[in-house]
């Protein structure tokens, strides 16, 4: 029994000593999910774990959060509004990798486009022009 409670109490130093340096700062799943045990590990009550929520949330989704309205009251619907946040913010980031002049992949994409209906049009207006020479041929010799 002394062992019992002894580890629990390390245990729990350990997760206060974790909960006091945990900050979010590349991939919100691991962020929200550390931050869930250690709320369950502290044992400490909704309020703490929602100021921590928020104080530990890198600059990018802590401004996102920040300008959301209507954020909901409880815990576990503040943390599925932020995991969907971040979720986004992690897509964009992702997609922004792909290329590196970023928005310009849609551009480029068109340009390439573009490119090619241009390019399939002057084919056709050759092939037309070639068309209407060789006609053209055809009545001078008969006349």
């Amino acid at each position: 029994m002394i062992s019992s409670s002894f580890g629990t109490k390390v245990g729990k130093e350990q997760a206060i000593t974790e909960w006091l340096t945990l900050q979010h700062s590349n991939s919100i799943d691991d962020y929200l999910d550390t931050l869930i045990n250690l709320v369950w590990r502290t044992g400490y009550p909704e309020e703490v774990a929602k100021d921590k929520l928020v104080r530990g949330l890198n600059k990018e989704v802590g401004l996102a959060w920040a300008q959301t309205p209507n954020k909901p009251d409880k815990l576990d619907e503040q943390m599925a509004m932020l995991r969907d946040i971040g979720h986004n913010l992690e897509s964009f980031h992702f997609c922004q990798k792909d290329t590196p002049t970023g928005f310009n992949r849609q551009k480029d994409h068109n340009n390439q486009n573009h490119k090619n209906k241009s390019a399939q049009s002057q084919n056709r207006e050759k092939a037309g022009k070639k068309r209407k020479r060789e006609e053209n041929k055809g009545w001078k010799e008969r006349c």
